[in-house]
């Protein structure tokens, strides 16, 4: 590389002359080694989990090397093979933890500003130079799948679940935290040697006595990524712990730390100085110095009324769910009953009474009759019946009716097969235009639809697969006709138009049912986590402070299923309102306390 000669600072060797980026390549003169003690190499093998003072000083001279190389204008090579352009500022933070911070980081950017980018090219330009064989990546369960999806998407990673054969063996492996410290997992995680950790939502790793805590500190990991946007709560010695377990070299002990940076574990005594200390191991952008402010959110309500035949269809579907619920799951008939997908089913049939009786029908016919007791077969047909009766419904007229009073392209999600493909008749009958997007279509059908969406307005109506990957700035109106009872799902359709580039407020239409339970969602949704209205990425970050692992999927279905009525169903879910507002109240204290130490605000 041209350019002055790069020295390390710990014994002065010329890191050009010894080899370059890869640790077990460096060939490390035999003089220098020995002229080197155990007091100069003993933070290195701290940092760095190294099993020798050699394997130390090689570690030190490679990491050099690039630092060096960062003085010259140093290049991601990762870039060129992206199938996306990132911006400016993760280039910027991936170099450093990359160059200045050893890949052991805290990266710390508010909300919406994409750490999952930051971290992934962090790793792929790792494999690029060949430094990264084998990395652990341990998320919130509910984040799980998007976590899997992003970044085999933009990073051409393929990750090993706990649904893969010995994942623990694979090289890269994507676990929840939760399941991931269970001690028959946590055993087989700790037996094998991991380059490179990565735990997002990391602000549950604050408390050092937490089974979290020690499990992660326990991997001795080389590389060690923490992504959180509220490193502190209210006590510091939580900032404190993450920091430890990023650069446990840097201070021994918390005493050390509290008597350069605090007045006591609530307040801090010279913040300037604290801030520039925590520069050396924490990433932190904001938005109002990278991103330029997004259009506003306008949520509508549109409330539709079931007729007295939807109405009755409605009530006995639910009756089915709760009397199968009671049987199958809250009194576990026999050992081998399969709760989970026994549960998979019955949520899939609570979302199905609300989107369209053909749905219904569908599901009762190929997946429930099927698993039914003769007893239960009965209830089904008659079910059956009904449901092939109703060809024409409130939902559906409402959803026709407003699409032609629009007057602007729009793009309309709904959550099934059977309910897509009778909106998308009716709406061909009523003179709309409409584009089809399915996972039953190829890619060349999807890529051609959406052309002709952006070449000729209408209504692009999706099912969950268009809910992610798509640019969809040209358009300002989101319809959810199925509203998604997983946050994360809507916040990422509303995401495909609501982002960089778009220049109109964004129009966000919510078919709800009056005298269903998806005006409790709603409500849980909309005024509650104010979804609608938040930064991108907010709901994610408030839920991450929910006291258990429970996703507000399985706390809805779980309710709608257990209560005795109506009475019941509102007493329920104003008790997940009260989790959600802990959880709320608990982020809103976070984002203060590090706005207010981080960013001096």
């Amino acid at each position: 590389m041209p350019g002055d000669a790069i020295f390390c600072p710990l014994c002065g060797v010329d890191v050009a002359e010894v080899g370059r980026f890869r640790d077990d390549q460096v060939d490390v003169p035999e003089t220098v080694a020995m002229s080197l003690s155990d007091d100069d190499l003993r933070p290195i093998l701290a940092r760095k989990r190294s099993q020798s003072s050699l394997d130390a000083l090689r570690a030190e001279l490679a990491y050099h090397a690039l630092a060096g190389e960062q003085n010259d204008g140093f290049q991601l090579r990762a870039l060129a093979g992206l199938p996306f352009v990132p911006r400016d500022y993760q280039v910027h933070a991936a170099s450093r933890v990359l160059t200045s911070m050893h890949g052991r980081a805290i990266l710390a950017d508010e909300v919406g500003l994409g750490k999952t980018i930051e971290a992934g090219l962090v790793i792929r330009e790792l494999i690029v130079r060949s430094r990264l064989q084998r990395a652990l990546f341990l998320v919130p369960s509910s984040l799980v799948e998007q976590w899997r999806e992003e970044l085999e998407e933009k990073f051409d990673l393929k990750l090993a679940t706990h649904e893969t054969p010995r994942f623990w063996r694979k090289p890269f492996v994507l676990l929840s935290l939760t399941r991931s410290k269970m001690p028959q997992v946590a055993r087989k995680l700790r037996r094998q040697k991991w380059q490179l950790v990565l735990v997002d939502e990391a602000h549950s790793l604050k408390n050092e006595r937490t089974v979290a805590h020690q499990f992660v500190k326990s991997l001795g990991a080389e590389r060690l990524l923490l992504l959180t946007a509220t490193p502190i709560e209210n006590d510091l010695k939580e900032l404190y712990n993450l920091l430890s377990l990023v650069e446990p070299t840097a201070y021994l002990s918390f005493r050390r730390f509290s008597r350069d940076f605090l007045s006591s574990r609530y307040t801090v005594r010279n913040p300037r100085e604290l801030r520039a200390f925590c520069a050396r191991f924490l990433v932190r952008n904001r938005r109002a110095d990278v991103f330029p402010e997004m259009p506003r959110r306008y949520p509508r309500l549109v409330a539709y009324e079931q007729s007295e035949r939807e109405s009755r269809f409605y009530e006995r579907v639910l009756a089915f769910v709760r009397g199968l619920y009671a049987r199958r799951i809250a009194n576990a008939r026999t050992a081998d009953e399969n709760p989970s997908a026994t549960l998979l089913f019955l949520t899939l049939l609570l979302k199905e009474s609300c989107s369209s009786p053909q749905a219904v029908v569908q599901s009762l016919e190929n997946v429930v009759l099927p698993r039914t007791t003769q007893e239960e077969a009965r209830h089904v047909r008659v079910l059956l019946r009904e449901g092939r009766k109703m060809k024409r419904f409130g939902k559906m007229e409402r959803f026709i009716h407003e699409v032609k009073e629009l007057g602007d392209s729009a793009v309309a999600y709904v959550e099934f097969n059977a309910t897509h493909e009778m909106l998308r008749r009716r709406l061909t009958e009523e003179g709309v235009l409409v584009h089809p997007y399915t996972g039953k279509m190829n890619a060349t059908q999807k890529h051609e639809s959406l052309l002709r969406f952006k070449r000729e307005g209408g209504v692009l109506l999706s099912t969950e697969v268009g809910g992610q990957g798509l640019n969809l700035q040209h358009c300002h109106i989101v319809i959810n006709y199925d509203l998604p009872w997983n946050p994360m799902r809507l916040e990422q359709r509303i995401g495909r138009v609501h982002r960089f580039g778009q220049e109109r407020p964004i129009e966000i239409l919510n078919f709800v049912g009056v005298g269903t339970y998806e005006v409790h969602v709603f409500d849980l949704l909309a005024r509650k986590l104010d979804l609608f209205t938040q930064v991108v990425g907010e709901v994610e970050a408030i839920l991450s402070f929910m006291e258990d692992d429970e996703s507000i999927q399985q706390m809805v279905v779980r309710a709608i299923c257990e209560a005795s009525g109506d009475d019941d169903l509102q007493g329920r879910f104003s008790h997940i309102v009260g989790r959600v507002d802990k959880a709320n109240t608990r982020y809103s204290k976070s984002t203060v306390a590090t706005r207010q130490l981080l960013d001096g605000v």
